[in-house]
């Protein structure tokens, strides 16, 4: 009787030994999920800070070109306006000669003057030449840091998205985890009913071979006392 009991008692385990596989599997998978978010997620934060450090250095670097050109078109500014200077000073001295050179004077410091020109405007040639490159060298690390901020928009939309990933696989875990302690809750309750009901059976059978006993025992006095009866007769 205790055999069966205990054969019907494994078998009902055996029924819920699939589903709570199943829930386990699930919350592995669910873990594992949940892991792998974290790291793409930890993964690209380390890339959106370089890519900070990046841009970060660029813009140094376009401010001190921009200073540098600034500098040196003031260096060039300077210059010129000395050489502007000793041109002026040179035409003025010759202007104080006598009044018959003069004429011919000024006409010498004027064709002075244009082929003194070229030179500044070779100069100023140059200084626009190299003004060009470093604008075009600021244009183009400007168009650098234009790319790395919208890379590092598009890596920060992603850790959005996986962040929301994430949060959604944290509360399927909780309701994987939730589900795992109803069905250990339940598999508890029911496992205390069996061995309530287990406990009551064998009370049950116990109080039958006391009463069982009882009544072999009183069969026995009656044998006796009959037993006695027929050898008190067989006496006499």
């Amino acid at each position: 009787m205790l055999t069966v009991e205990n054969a019907s008692k494994c078998d009902d385990n055996v029924e819920l030994c699939p589903g709570r596989c199943q829930l386990k599997k699930r919350l592995r998978a669910e873990i594992i999920a949940h892991q792998d978010t974290r790291r793409k997620v930890e993964g690209l934060v380390m890339e959106a800070k370089r890519k900070d450090e990046e841009i970060r250095q660029c813009k140094e670097h376009i401010a001190e070109l921009v200073l540098h050109s600034e500098a040196q078109s003031l260096l060039f500014q300077e210059k010129y306006q000395e050489m502007e200077h000793m041109v002026s000073k040179q035409n003025f001295g010759s202007h104080e000669s006598n009044s018959e050179s003069v004429h011919t004077k000024v006409e010498k410091p004027s064709g002075r003057t244009r082929g003194s020109g070229s030179p500044f405007r070779c100069i100023s040639s140059i200084v626009q030449q190299m003004n060009s490159e470093k604008d075009q060298e600021i244009s183009l690390g400007r168009q650098r840091i234009e790319e790395l901020e919208a890379l590092l928009s598009d890596k920060q939309k992603q850790i959005c998205l996986l962040t929301s990933r994430l949060a959604a696989v944290d509360s399927m875990t909780h309701d994987v985890i939730r589900e795992l302690l109803g069905v250990k809750l339940d598999m508890t309750n029911y496992a205390n009913l069996l061995d309530q009901e287990e406990v009551h059976k064998l009370l049950v059978a116990s109080q039958e071979q006391i009463e069982q006993s009882k009544a072999k025992d009183e069969e026995l006095d009656v044998l006796k006392e009959q037993f006695g009866h027929l050898i008190q007769e067989r006496d006499r």
